[in-house]
């Protein structure tokens, strides 16, 4: 089970966190998931999450 906490966009690269999830995700970019609050944390302190 992970949760989508956003994806990076390929044309930006700008972290984008404020997507629908009802519709489709974009056809190009990098999905981020956590799947506890560690990975999360991690990615946060990789300055995924700004």
């Amino acid at each position: 089970y992970v949760n989508v906490i956003g994806f990076r966009d390929e044309e930006n690269g700008r972290l984008n966190t404020h997507f629908d999830p009802t519709n489709k995700l974009p056809t190009e970019g990098i999905i981020l998931v956590v799947a506890d609050n560690r990975t999360l944390e991690k990615f946060d302190y990789l300055g995924y999450l700004k």
